[in-house]
């Protein structure tokens, strides 16, 4: 019986068959998306830490590189940048997983005053 369905699914075979012609090493690329983000903000006491009551830079652009320090790209070439939220929130979502610099433009960064 070289085709016995399982359990009425018809087209599944209960017998394993051996497969020459397979190549184990390749796969389809698929992947889960993955999203960075976090929040500029006034860093009142200067400790590095986000404390109650320090309030988020809003409009600060900020840009998305790759390891190399290379700009990432979408699919049309165009350099992944955002702007804070009004709470200066920002987030990249849909990122292929790896690693990423998060750099903050300087020239976009008003001098807060604490």
């Amino acid at each position: 019986m070289p085709n016995e369905e399982l359990a009425g699914e018809p087209g599944l075979c209960s017998k394993s068959v051996d497969d020459d012609n397979s190549n184990l090493t390749v796969d389809f690329g698929f992947f889960e998306p993955v999203s960075l983000g976090n929040r500029v903000w006034v860093d009142v006491n200067d400790n590095g830490k986000q404390d109650a009551g320090e309030r988020g830079i809003a409009g600060v652009k900020i840009d998305l590189l790759d390891e190399g320090g290379h700009p990432v790209t979408d699919a049309a070439g165009n350099a992944l940048a955002i702007m804070t939220d009004s709470s200066g929130y920002y987030l990249f979502d849909t990122l292929i997983p790896g690693k990423y610099i998060v750099e903050i433009v300087k020239e976009n960064l008003q001098q807060t005053n604490h």
